[in-house]
């Protein structure tokens, strides 16, 4: 992405913040959901399931620390918590 006016790091970043704020709201109503607000993305769901169906994880938390591992594998500057 350019820099624009409309573009700089500053605006990109708060629509992030936004988005991740407004995720942090709606999963207030389902106290269940197996992951944080930050990983509540249909890609990452999908390898979670991925991850269970081919046998690396058994449960939900090792499902996501298997994602977060290929993360990690894909890019070691990634930061993942």
């Amino acid at each position: 992405m350019l820099p624009t006016a409309q573009n700089n790091k500053k605006v990109v970043m708060g629509r992030a913040d936004r988005a991740l704020q407004a995720m942090t709201d709606y999963l207030k109503g389902y106290p269940q959901f197996p992951v944080p607000a930050r990983y509540a993305h249909p890609i990452v769901l999908r390898r979670m399931i991925r991850a269970i169906e081919e046998g690396r994880a058994v449960q939900t938390s090792e499902a996501l620390e298997a994602v977060k591992q290929e993360l990690k594998a894909l890019n070691s500057d990634v930061e993942v918590d």
